[in-house]
């Protein structure tokens, strides 16, 4: 039990405890699920397909209520029709 203590001891410091930062780590490049569709397409230059785009919307309307898909899942999918439609 003694070199239990001595390592707790060692471990420990002297002064006052300080805490550095409490917060959410949240990168700057978050995205709200309903605007996403909008940013996706408009990044990937897609805007001229509306039917895929309002397809999306919905999916990510209906997610965001319910448990949500991932946005890596939704854009995986949405990224192999697109490509199956210009090729």
């Amino acid at each position: 039990m003694a070199s239990f203590r001595a390592s707790r001891k060692a471990q420990s410091s002297d002064g006052p405890a300080t805490v550095l930062a409490i917060g959410t780590a949240n990168p700057r490049n978050v995205v709200d699920q309903l605007a996403y569709p909008d940013f996706y397409f408009r990044v990937t230059n897609a805007d001229d397909r509306q039917e895929l785009k309002d397809k999306f919307k919905r999916i990510c309307k209906t997610s965001s209520s319910s448990p949500p898909l991932t946005p890596f899942c939704l854009t995986s999918c949405l990224s192999l029709q697109l490509q199956q439609i210009r090729h």
